[in-house]
């Protein structure tokens, strides 16, 4: 279970990472159409959408860790055996502090874009209005981009938790 777990939130960090740049949001108006992606936004006045991409490679760094990393704790050769007791208890809580950051950083970065969309909206409303129009004569769209994004963090937060979930059954299977 921990490599499934592993595979989904670290495919969950690359669709996300990938998806930055991606088309996040197309604006038409009179025949005229602007499509952002992530970067374009970051770059043209939201610099802390950039920490989308950052928790992104930091979900991947994590399940890279997982992935390569050893997939059992080791075994103590007796009851006795304070040094692999050791180890298994650091391997354990590696593990389970792992699968709780990338948990954080997958919240963080879906509770970002959610901001940073109300924001935009709000933003472009108020623009709208000084010119003296209104936000229905403005179609906007969440394009792809922003779709894989927030799918992928999700994907993220679902492997983490499922990771967590094993981490405890194996810890209460072992404490039993």
């Amino acid at each position: 279970m921990r490599r499934v777990a592993a595979m989904l939130f670290g495919s969950g960090g690359g669709i996300s990472s990938v998806g930055f740049f991606l088309p996040w949001i197309s604006f038409s108006c009179a025949g005229e159409q602007q499509v952002f992606t992530g970067a374009d936004l970051a770059q043209e006045g939201s610099p802390e959408l950039w920490l989308v991409f950052v928790f992104g490679l930091v979900v991947i760094s994590l399940a890279a860790f997982f992935l390569m990393g050893p997939q059992a704790p080791p075994k103590p050769l007796d009851d006795l055996d304070i040094e692999s007791t050791k180890r298994r208890l650091s391997f354990e809580r590696r593990h389970s502090l792992g699968h709780v950051v990338v948990l954080i950083a997958s919240l963080c970065a879906i509770g970002l874009l959610i901001v940073e969309y109300l924001q935009q909206m709000q933003n472009t409303e108020a623009e709208l209005k000084a010119l003296g129009h209104s936000l229905s004569a403005l179609d906007i769209r969440i394009e792809s981009g922003a779709w894989a994004s927030s799918l992928g963090f999700v994907a993220a937060c679902v492997g983490s938790v499922l990771g967590l979930r094993s981490e405890s059954k194996e810890q209460n299977a072992q404490g039993s």
